[in-house]
């Protein structure tokens, strides 16, 4: 591996959870041709497989929280045989300030309180969260921002706002839909901090924003994800709530209030934002929907559900508990009828689950095969999993793949056999950290047959820290 460091020497980071073990950061900018494979490759995995995910580029500035880590991209690419890698800082406006600085300038979380001077009108960009394809152009993205543009070599290219039209931030959960090649996403606090003004957007199949609508949530929120189907947009609403008024008297900006119920914002595909619907249900907390699809006159949620937000304070000051940090999938129900005011439950396992994927191919329609990570050799705690789950819904059946205790997983990614390949035939994509090595490798494994192992396994010889989310981009399509 060819390392490129691009740091001077910095002061040690602190020993603090989410900065140790495979949470820890890497120093360095590295690339490697050429990756030892063992097994057999499939020959037609063609494209790139990206990671994103928070990598501070100096020690935090006051406390640290896991969503404030600077973005780091990780990309392998496969082709004709050969997987090589590299990785990237994003270099928003915020690492340069940093990086010029030669030290950490904002608070945690973007705290004002414990903020340098010297970051006065730098924007507080970490484009941590995910990155995905679209029109073209590679997205970096964080919830409280606008998309940040990297070239196909993980270059930095800059801020992307569709030549001024996004008025605010962009979800880090775009839905691109099969059917029309648009991209749909949606923004929170979109009037500030604390704001309960919502933006909802469109971007057609050539990357044009042809829809730009706002409307006002129920109550200010923290909103991760939400979930398209054929004819809806569904907007989940949970009492992750934002106040700051509470913050400037010492509580949480961000906060647990279980007196207020959960409400899911249903509207027409086409229909003005006015004519969005609400309907309520108790109080949980979804991070990540694994897809939503219309069922005649019912529309069908997977949700992976936690009992409260996880690694939130309550709004009374209360200290978050472990007991909250585990999600089980279940399946809500709407009418879709007008006079339909809830949603119905049912567990589907009772397994902790996080980080859903299905194929590309079936977002917001029926479905059959679903993958998530999940943990068999103890809780899922500080959100590290140790296995692969594989939900069969027609048969209404689920298989395990697991590592050595003591490894863990990242969210699996789904690639199909060929472009046109029915829904569940190909591979699960996933990068692996090995406590024993310290180092990470990128396992294959046959989706219809994932028990019997991988296929095949990409050695690095490097870290690839902790994460949140990727994409993979098909080499074998256009664009």
């Amino acid at each position: 591996m060819v390392a490129k460091t691009r740091l001077a020497m910095t002061l040690p980071f602190p020993n603090d959870p989410f900065l140790t073990d495979n949470y820890a950061p890497i120093r360095s900018e590295n690339e490697a041709p050429n990756l030892v494979i063992e097994g057999d490759l499939p020959l037609e995995l063609q494209g790139t497989l990206y990671r994103n995910g928070p990598n501070p580029l100096f020690p935090p500035r006051g406390r640290y929280h896991y969503f404030s880590g600077d973005g780091m991209v990780h990309a392998a690419t496969f082709a004709d045989g050969e997987v090589s890698y590299r990785n990237r800082w994003v270099r928003t406006e915020k690492w340069t300030a940093d990086a010029e600085a030669g030290e950490a300038l904002f608070g945690g979380m973007g705290n004002p309180g414990n903020t340098d001077s010297r970051a006065q009108g730098v924007r507080y960009n970490v484009a941590n969260t995910h990155i995905v394809k679209h029109a073209g152009r590679l997205l970096a993205l964080e919830e409280g921002n606008p998309p940040f543009e990297l070239d196909a070599d993980l270059t930095s290219i800059g801020s992307y706002t569709y030549g001024g039209k996004l008025p605010g931030p962009m979800t880090a959960h775009p839905k691109l839909d099969p059917n029309t090649g648009e991209m749909h996403f949606f923004c929170y606090n979109l009037g500030g901090m604390g704001s309960p003004t919502m933006g909802y957007y469109v971007a057609d199949a050539a990357g044009d924003l042809v829809t730009v609508e706002e409307f006002d949530s129920p109550y200010p929120a923290m909103i991760h994800d939400f979930v398209i189907t054929n004819n809806y947009v569904l907007f989940p609403i949970f009492p992750a709530t934002i106040n700051i008024e509470r913050a400037m008297q010492g509580g949480a900006a961000i906060a647990w209030d279980k007196a207020l119920p959960s409400y899911i914002g249903i509207l027409k595909r086409g229909a003005p934002a006015t004519d969005i619907r609400w309907v309520t249900g108790e109080p949980s907390y979804v991070f990540h929907p694994m897809n939503a699809y219309e069922d005649g006159q019912t529309i069908v949620l997977d949700m992976h559900t936690y009992p409260a937000a996880p690694g939130f304070p309550g709004a009374d000051g209360s200290k978050p508990s472990r007991d909250d940090a585990e999600a089980m999938l279940e399946r809500w129900t709407i009418a879709s009828s007008t006079d339909s005011d809830t949603w119905s439950v049912e567990q589907l396992d009772d397994r902790p689950t996080e980080f859903p994927r299905i194929a590309d191919s079936v977002v917001g329609n029926h479905y059959r095969h679903g993958y998530a990570a999940t943990s068999v050799y103890g809780t899922a705690a500080r959100t590290t999993y140790d296995s692969i789950v594989h939900y069969d819904h027609e048969l209404g059946t689920s298989k395990v793949w697991s590592l050595e205790k003591g490894d863990c997983v990242s969210e699996p990614a789904f690639v199909p056999r060929k472009v046109d390949s029915k829904e569940g035939d190909g591979w699960l994509l996933a990068f692996i950290y090995r406590s024993e090595t310290n180092t990470s490798d990128i396992a294959i494994l046959d989706a219809s047959d994932m028990e019997a192992g991988p296929v095949a396994m990409i050695k690095l010889d490097t870290r690839v820290p902790n994460g949140f989310h990727g994409s993979w981009v098909d080499g074998r399509h256009i664009g």
